[in-house]
C-alpha cells in the first residue's frame, strides 16, 4: 500500500474546489502531495518533540516536562493526521498547482495583487 492510500479520510469540503472538480490525474496528484505534506509535518513535529526530550526538564527544572514519554512519541503522528484531515496546510495545493498547472493561478483569483 502506498503512503497516500493510507491517508485518513479527508472531507471533500476541505479539498480545493478545483481539485474536487478536476481530472482524476489532478485528484491523484493532490492526494500524493497531501501524503507528502503529512510526512513533512510528521518529520517537523518529530524533530521538535526530540528537541524537547533532549532538554528533559520543564522550564522550572522540577522534573520531566509534559512533552516526554508515551504522549510525546504519539504527538507527531496525531498532529500530522489531524492537519491532513483538516485539509492540510496548503502545501499540497501549491504542489499540485505547480505539477499539474491547474487551479487558481492569476493574482486576482488567488488574492494577490496584479503586477
Amino acid at each position: 500500500m502506498s503512503a497516500h492510500e493510507a491517508l485518513p479520510p479527508i472531507s471533500a469540503a476541505h479539498e480545493p474546489q478545483w481539485v474536487r472538480h478536476g481530472s482524476a490525474k489532478t485528484q491523484q496528484t493532490y492526494r500524493a502531495a497531501l501524503a507528502f505534506e503529512e510526512v513533512l509535518v510528521r518529520q517537523l513535529t518529530s524533530s521538535l518533540s526530540e528537541l524537547g526530550q533532549e532538554e528533559g526538564t520543564s522550564a522550572e527544572g522540577q522534573g520531566p516536562s509534559l512533552g516526554t514519554g508515551l504522549c510525546s512519541s504519539m504527538l507527531p503522528d496525531a498532529l500530522a493526521q489531524g492537519v491532513v484531515a483538516g485539509g492540510g496546510l496548503g502545501l499540497a495545493a501549491q504542489l499540485t498547482r505547480g505539477l499539474e498547472g491547474v487551479g487558481p493561478s492569476t493574482p486576482r483569483q488567488s488574492g494577490g495583487t496584479s503586477a
